[in-house]
């Protein structure tokens, strides 16, 4: 009893150079993943802390002008 299945035309070969590139690939994928990951984590605790290293000079200004008048 045959089974009327597609049949690929070209088999696929996986040698050891194939194998190598493709992980050459993922791990190069990961670095770009992980490096993009990490500038965006930097870029949120810069806006963060420049926030909260102003604060106090923003409270001693506006209690300035407040007591001024």
């Amino acid at each position: 009893m045959e089974q009327n299945l597609p049949r690929c035309k070209e088999e696929t070969v996986v040698t050891e150079e194939t194998v190598a590139t493709n992980e050459e690939q993922i791990k190069n994928n990961n670095i770009e993943i992980f490096q993009k990951h990490k500038r965006i984590k930097n870029n949120f605790y810069y806006k963060a802390f420049s926030d909260l290293f102003r604060l106090p000079s923003d409270i001693r200004h506006y209690l300035k002008n407040k007591f001024k008048q």
